[in-house]
């Protein structure tokens, strides 16, 4: 797949084309130009002018030259005559008509002669009819090639530099504009892109993926609230289902059928809080001590740690190690951790859960461990092993507290075998909102 094509660099290429399309393209005009007005016949007519004219140059005594200006003004050839002659200097010594005032570009187009006269050598000059189009042109080839081109280099090597910091400049929203949307998480509702200061050609596509953000934030606020209420709904029957077992059962069969409608309550509950994290209705405002938040998990999990026959052991520091967040929802997910460690440790082990002081929990067992392609969707809601007897929505519910809080949630191997999950938050100046308490997963 080639790279993708740069507006900046497009536009340069083709500023850098135009500043050298421009004086090439006046040269060919002008040589096309020359080429179609030069003209033999005026040539000729001067060469014979030269003729002409020199019968009547004379020398005074000093040895200037001069012309017979009474003699010559009867002549006809002498109506249009144009012409400069040059002795010792490059100033001329004498020029017909007197008053004239002959401009660079006229000689260009002219013809030149060496004539000697009276025993003095004379350089003239003689320069086309006046208005002609072919010397004008002759002229300007000279002086593009001279003055304009060089300026025009120069010109170039000033204005290629600023035009790529104008179009850095311009192009700035676009790039601000990529890091609005590379910032854009999943699950983080009521994101837009800024609108303000973008240019009024990307401001459609601006408010397109706006609107198509505004569409999944309504279909995703849709989701959560489908599932919150089909969750709520479920509660109250399943509580009755349990008391009617209860009563209506032997016991032997009560007991198999509670199970399972516990499983069920425990799924629904799993629902309830999952909705919560996502939808962000849990605050992360207070402080916490990571430290008390996980000897609390354990102290949830010991019945199932001795119905396991493992070994639950917390290490950590003396001191506070704290958070923002929500004690409750952190409590949950620390829970769910050391309940995935149990049910997936062999008999007689011992699940180690360690805080350490840069905010990281540490829940390590020494099960079978987890293939490498599998630890990314092993967070996914409903993604279980096909061992497994779970929802699938225990680390997705870690998954979710540790968006909400800032935090990320990795999983490794732990040597020799077995997982090491790890839990780390950020700094507890970062973290707000409102406490909202969470409920216990089952």
């Amino acid at each position: 797949m080639s790279a993708p094509r740069s507006i900046a660099g497009g536009l340069l290429v083709r500023l850098l084309i135009l500043f050298s399309l421009t004086p090439l393209l006046a040269g060919i005009n002008i040589i096309v130009v020359g080429e179609q007005n030069s003209n033999p016949e005026v040539d000729a007519r001067l060469e014979r002018l030269a003729d002409q004219i020199v019968p009547y140059i004379r020398f005074n005594p000093a040895g200037l030259p001069s012309l017979d200006v009474q003699s010559l003004r009867g002549r006809s050839f002498a109506r249009d005559l144009r012409v400069a002659m040059f002795e010792h200097s490059a100033t001329p010594a004498v020029q017909w008509p007197s008053d004239l005032k002959l401009r660079a570009w006229d000689f260009f187009d002219g013809y030149q002669t060496v004539r000697a006269v009276n025993g003095h050598w004379l350089r003239l000059l003689f320069a086309p009819p006046a208005g002609s189009w072919s010397a004008w042109l002759h002229w300007y080839a000279d002086e593009l090639a001279d003055e304009i081109l060089p300026l025009l280099i120069a010109l170039m090597c000033i204005t290629l530099p600023l035009s790529a910091i104008t179009i850095r400049r311009e192009l700035a929203p676009v790039r601000r504009l990529a890091r609005e949307a590379a910032a854009i998480e999943p699950g983080v509702r009521d994101t837009r892109l800024t609108e303000v200061g973008v240019p009024s050609e990307l401001l459609p596509l601006v408010r397109a993926v706006n609107g198509g953000l505004e569409r999944l934030d309504a279909g995703l606020a849709a989701q959560q609230r489908y599932s919150a209420v089909v969750a709520h709904e479920l509660k109250t029957p399943l509580a009755a289902l349990l008391l009617q077992l209860e009563r209506d059962l032997p016991r032997a069969e009560a007991d198999a059928c509670r199970q399972q409608v516990l499983r069920m309550r425990g799924l629904v509950e799993q629902l309830l809080i999952i909705a919560e994290l996502t939808a962000k209705r849990v605050g992360t405002a207070a402080e916490v001590d990571l430290t008390a938040v996980a000897r609390e998990a354990i102290s949830q999990e010991v019945v199932a740690a001795l119905d396991a026959q493992v070994e639950l052991e917390l290490q950590g520091p003396q001191t506070p190690v704290l958070i923002r967040g929500n004690a409750a929802a952190v409590a949950i997910a620390i829970g769910n951790l050391i309940d995935n460690a149990i049910r997936h440790s062999p008999k007689h082990e011992r699940i180690l859960v360690r805080v350490t002081p840069d905010r990281t929990v540490e829940v390590a067992d020494r099960g079978a461990g987890v293939p490498a392609e599998e630890r990314d969707i092993i967070f996914e809601p409903f993604w279980r092993n096909p061992r497994s007897k779970g929802a699938g929505l225990g680390l997705a519910i870690v998954r979710a507290m540790a968006d909400l809080h800032g935090a990320t949630v990795t999983l490794n191997a732990n040597a020799p075998h077995g997982c090491v999950f790890l839990l780390r938050f950020p700094p507890p100046d970062i973290g707000h909102g409102q406490n909202v308490p969470a409920g216990r997963a089952a």
